[in-house]
């Protein structure tokens, strides 16, 4: 390394010789790291499932379409696989000898794509592939034709080449993100390898599950056409990282670097090798420093290739290489043993998509009423690797480093060990199984006929559940070893290693199934391998792999014992130990000052005056906000969660239109707030904008109830189980009824964006001990809302099905009513921050003063901008805001010019206010979609209720009650997150709140697109025994009990714990000051934005999926719709807005204050103060 001239920081540019795609040195802080890595993990999630969508059900392809039998199935598959992991090393050779790995890779998308395409059209166009054949025995069905067959393999195999390609360098530059001369990244880059298997097997989850679904039961068109559609997003995934990613600069031919090695060591066999390695050939430090390569020292092992470094008379480049060659040469060598015991493992890998498969066909499919396709089986591989990643990274890594003392718990070859072990476990419990199998098949007289076994398929859950267990430990070792140990300059090639042993592994198992197929058939044997499974022995040939297993783990034992780390690994295991064990001195508070008087946040009392600390807020006068709170959801979801039904059994509106006007108040209610955020801010302050706005909201609530009892206002009754044939609602009527609903909806946008931030503003953030109880605010304030909407969606909800929508509308008025009440009574306990004036017209100062200064010059030093004295910001109680580089255009604002127009001139605090708000925004846009789903709670998931046996003895559930589960699963769940998960993680992250805001949204959002799916298969179910009783037609009620939608209701309480609460802290603690009621209306103004899009997105899918005299997907009579696809539909939209939430939170800035607050708290947390 050069050395570092004084007052020079390293650390400023990368020293492991990556670079920009220019060729220019990368400076550390804008490239790499885990922002370019998650860009490449993305990828790999959505790349693994478009690969595992095909590879997972390929067997059961070739044997129901193509009519191929069980060995010439099977080895189809293997020699398939086989090629897709034999490429790498052309890719490999091509990244690092000519085109690099950023191009290289591109290039391999383009065929990789090509071929999925191609692939799709194979399985969708009928020319393509031969008749139906209904035939038991694949024997007597027509064979595929020679065209069909050359352009169904033409596609495997052209995608097999761009696998070529893309395989071994996707990992190499994920894995270049990170400097191993930087101890914090080197720490990061142990810990890469694990994540990257888990995003691998995140795909992998999807598509053994939900894509074999669609193959098995909707069709190979969508089941092939989505996964090509999952690779055409992760390419533009990767191309959207572009401008993030550190470069390795192509080094040559690996391959010719490494004959011209060989050949010099073999011309020169009969030179003498001099005892000092000093006197062997090598370059300059400046010559490597140059070409951005590092220099290796002469090592002892296999010591005959040295001679290629002795000096003789020749100096041509096949009769001497430089030291730092022949070591290259050597790490690629000394792999080859290790490389060669991953083949077995890697042809057990090889049975989990094939024999492991076929034998699920022979088995009873059906939990319950649902068949399970045998490749989702596939699917426990990934969930057990999935928690085994987890817990080996985040628990016995650490554990077992107390003892080792090696930063990885275990050495790479280690773990590589213990994952063979697993694999003889494996094949001994496989043999085991199919003993079994077997033995019940005879008893059941099956074994000639070949068919199905009355044995569930769920008894071969352990190998699945094994085989995820022992990947978890030897494919992440496998990758990363194999990506350490080679040379700088060949790491594609290194990781190409990796993948070559899955295809030699597939080819091995081709090999071996066709001559035990062979061999056990001669001398008038059945074999142990036939097309009927019933008649064969697959236990004897997982025994003989158990055997193999064994006999494989003996060899890698010795290999592993005579293998020599590179010394740049040994060393760096060393550094690295070291620094783990250094710990960084915690700041000191500054001692003697005494502020807990007076708040310090600029809190006034009614009157102006400053707040005592002791005498206002806090929890004395949050707990009057959090009562009200209960009150005033009670009230609102009194009305919301039963809308539906109310207008459809009422006022006699259709599915669509009902759940359309549903989705639209919804929409209104929660925009609304951006005005009241924007009064309260500018002129009113909070308290006043929020008491006017009660007075609004109860008067709508009142005319609601007078327009639900007067029969003047309301349609009559009608018995139609056809609402369209019933007498609709006059214009008088509906002018009444909606017009109650959106004054109430004006009512809340005073109500919704204040009454939070009131609750916010009693913590006051100087205060050590009042920051902390914010912390843990909004996870109570959330509480209280379901408090409030539990009595709703169980009494309420229960009182207007059963007792009347008087009543039912009567005491929600009434709660309130008391609300504002108990709001009145708190008043002298609160805190009020004084309004600020408009903060859309500060914003539009800033944005209009930049634009109109667009060509002047920002200075290089922050402080030449215009900013106001703190003596100013004093006096109106405010705060000064230091400069930022983000969104570096708006400086210009604050560039001091001839003119001081404030339309002309703004202070830096006042531009960074802009910033702000602005920067939340793609965060905001995020969290529409999972809004959208919310919708769905009070809409389609409460139809689909009213279609099923609500009877729970005597006891019939209203429909709308089941939001009551959505909310006791959001009660415990914010419960356990509070005091047990944020405890626990806050010991790993040193994060007050456990994780970060942004990270808990996260969560949420996959959480949504679980219930969807989860949402999509109970809608199927429901379907399904619907059209088995003979109710699709009549609209009848589905002999199926309402609690089988549970699942769904549970999950969305789940996520709005996670998401609902981070969302509506995330936009309070990120807005100005000044601007926290506008920040919270954010959080409101998604949920309208949500439910708008919501009617958007279902008058528009009813209208496509109705046009060409197609039934629809979503019809007034629910059992003859497709909710099933339209829910699907809404997890893959979820996927996708996560993917561009992920994006969005990654190049996310928290404001200075919030990253200041945590450092701060962090170090509160961890002081002991002692009592006086």
């Amino acid at each position: 390394m050069a050395v570092v001239e004084d007052g020079v920081n390293a650390d400023q540019y990368t020293q492991d010789g990556t670079v920009d795609l220019k060729g220019n040195p990368v400076l550390r802080s804008k490239r790499g790291g885990w922002t370019a890595c998650s860009f490449v993990v993305v990828y790999e999630v959505f790349e693994r499932m478009a690969y595992y969508g095909i590879s997972s059900n390929l067997v059961v392809y070739l044997t129901k379409k193509l009519h191929q039998g069980t060995v010439t199935s099977a080895n189809n598959v293997t020699n398939w696989v086989g090629t897709i992991w034999i490429t790498p090393i052309l890719g490999a050779y091509i990244a690092d000898a000519h085109l690099g790995r950023y191009w290289t890779f591109l290039i391999a998308c383009i065929i990789y794509l090509s071929g999925m395409s191609v692939l799709t059209l194979a399985v969708s166009l009928p020319a393509l592939k031969p008749p139906k054949c209904l035939e038991a025995n694949v024997e007597n069905c027509k064979k595929a034709s020679t065209l069909q067959l050359a352009v169904f393999y033409g596609a495997l195999y052209t995608l097999a080449i761009g696998t070529g390609g893309t395989k071994p360098n996707i990992s190499t530059i994920g894995a270049d993100q990170f400097d191993d001369f930087d101890p914090k990244e080197k720490a990061h880059k142990l810990s890469f390898f694990n994540w990257w298997m888990f995003s691998i097997f995140f795909g992998t989850l999807f598509a053994n599950t939900f894509l074999v679904y669609i193959q098995d039961n909707v069709g190979w068109t969508l089941g092939y056409g989505l996964p090509t559609l999952g690779l055409l997003i992760s390419i533009l995934i990767f191309l959207a990282g572009t401008p993030f990613y550190r470069h390795k600069v192509p080094s040559g031919s690996p391959f010719t670097r490494m004959a011209k090695v060989i050949v010099a060591a073999i011309k020169k066999w009969k030179v003498k090798l001099p005892s000092d390695p000093k006197e062997l050939y090598e370059l300059q430090l400046d010559e490597y420093a140059t070409k951005g390569k590092f220099r290796i020292d002469s090592t002892p092992s296999i010591r005959f290739l040295n001679k290629a470094a002795v000096k003789t008379a020749s100096t041509s480049p096949w009769m001497l290489c430089s030291v730092t060659q022949v070591e290259e040469t050597k790490q690629m060598m000394r792999m080859i043993p290790i490389l060669i015991a991953t083949f077995v493992p890697s042809t057990m890998i090889a049975q989990h998509n094939t024999l492991f498969v076929k034998q699920g066909t022979t088995l009873d499919r059906r939990v319950g009423n649902f068949k399970i396709p045998p490749a989702s089986l596939a699917g426990f591989i990934t969930l057990s690797m999935l928690i085994n990643v987890v817990l080996y990274d985040r628990f016995f890594v650490k554990f077992v480093r107390k003892f080792t003392k090696n930063p990885r718990g275990i050495s790479l070859l280690q773990r590589m060990g213990i994952g063979m072990i697993i694999h003889i476990f494996i094949m001994v419990i496989a043999s085991l199984i199919e003993r079994y199998r077997l033995n019940v098949a005879k008893e059941h007289g099956v074994v000639e006929s070949g068919g199905q076994v009355p044995l569930t398929i769920l008894v071969l859950l352990p190998q699945f559940v094994l085989m995820g267990v022992a990947d978890a430990f030897l494919e992440v070792a496998k990758i990363e070893f194999f990506y350490d140990q080679a040379p700088e300059s060949m790491k594609s090639l290194g990781t190409s290693y990796s993948m070559t042993t899955l295809g030699m592994g597939n080819f091995l198992s081709s090999f071996l199934l066709s001559t035990v197929s062979h061999i056990t058939k001669k001398h008038g044997h059945k074999g142990w391998i036939l097309d009927n499974l019933n008649a064969s022995h697959l236990d004897y040939y997982y025994a003989f792999f158990a055997i193999l297993n064994v006999l494989n783990f003996i060899f890698f034992f010795f290999m592993t014992k005579m293998y020599v780390y590179k010394a740049e690994i040994s060393d760096s295991i060393k550094v690295l130990t070291e620094e783990l064990k250094e710990t960084t001195a915690m700041a000191t508070v500054e001692e003697g000052v005494n502020t807990d008087q007076y708040t310090q946040d600029g809190t006034v009392d009614l009157k102006g005056n400053p707040v005592f600390r002791s005498k206002r807020g806090g929890w004395t006068a949050c707990s009057f906000v959090v009562v009200y709170e209960v009150f005033e959801r009670m009230a609102y979801f009194g009305i919301a969660s039963n809308l539906i039904l109310y207008l459809t059994k009422k006022l006699h509106q259709g599915t669509v239109t009902s759940a359309n006007n549903v989705t639209n108040w919804v929409g209104t209610i929660f925009l609304t707030p951006i005005l009241g955020a924007y009064i309260a801010d500018a002129y009113l302050g909070r308290y006043w904008t929020f008491l006017i706005a009660s007075i609004i909201y109860l008067s709508g609530m009142s005319l609601l109830t007078l327009a639900v009892s007067l029969p003047a206002l309301k349609p009559q009754e009608c018995l139609e189980a056809n609402v369209e044939n019933c007498k609709k609602a006059s214009t008088l009527q509906l002018a009444v009824f909606y017009g109650a609903l959106y004054t109430l909806a004006i009512g809340t946008g005073g109500t919704k964006p204040n009454i939070s931030t009131i609750g916010a503003d009693q913590f006051d953030d100087f205060d050590p001990k009042e920051k902390a109880h914010k912390l843990s605010f909004f996870n109570w304030w959330m509480f209280s809302i379901f408090i409030g909407s539990l009595f709703a969606n169980t009494i309420l909800v229960y009182i207007q099905d059963n007792v009347g929508w008087t009543l039912g509308y009567g005491l929600p008025t009434l709660g309130l009513l008391i609300f504002i009440l108990i709001f009145l009574a708190g008043t002298p306990f609160y805190r009020h921050k004084v309004p600020s004036g408009s903060s859309f017209t500060r914003m539009a100062k800033v944005i209009v003063a930049a634009i109109r200064k667009w060509k002047v010059k920002i200075p290089c030093d922050p402080k030449e901008l215009y900013e106001l004295q703190l003596d100013e910001y004093a006096t109106k109680e405010k705060f000064k805001i230091d400069s930022t580089p983000s969104i570096r255009f708006l400086n210009k604002a604050a560039v001091k010019t001839n003119s001081t127009s404030p339309w002309r001139l703004c202070s830096v605090t006042q531009v960074e206010e802009t910033k702000q708000i602005l920067r939340m925004i793609p965060i905001w846009i995020a969290t529409f979609v999972p809004s959208i789903m919310l919708a769905q709670v009070n809409t389609l998931f409460v139809k689909q209720g009213t279609t099923l046996d609500r009877r729970i003895g005597n006891f019939k559930i209203p429909p709308a009650s089941l939001i009551g589960f959505v909310t006791v699963s959001m009660l415990i769940s914010v419960v356990v997150y509070d005091r047990f998960l944020v405890k626990f993680m806050r010991k790993l992250t040193k994060n007050p709140r456990g994780i970060s805001l942004l990270q808990r949204m996260g969560i949420g959002m996959v959480i949504h697109i679980l219930v969807m799916i989860a949402a999509s298969l109970t809608e199927r179910y429901r379907l399904h025994v619907a059209k088995e009783h003979g109710v699709v037609e009549s609209g009848g009620q589905v002999p199926l009990t309402i609690l089988v939608l549970l699942p769904q209701f549970v999950l969305m309480g789940i996520a709005d714990a996670v998401l609902e609460v981070a969302k509506i802290e995330f936009f309070y603690d990120q807005a100005p000051e000044s601007m926290k009621s506008l920040g919270t209306s954010y959080s409101l103004t998604s949920q309208g934005m949500g439910n708008f899009f919501s009617s958007f997105l279902l008058k528009t899918v009813s209208h496509i999926t109705s046009a060409h005299g197609h039934k629809g997907w979503i019809l007034n009579n629910l059992n003859d719709s497709h909710l099933d696809y339209y829910y699907a539909f809404f997890a893959i939209l979820n996927f996708l807005n996560f993917i561009f939430f992920l994006f969005m939170s990654k190049m996310y800035v928290y404001k200075a204050e919030i990253s200041d607050s945590i450092k701060v708290l962090t170090e509160e947390f961890e002081d002991r103060t002692v009592s006086g």
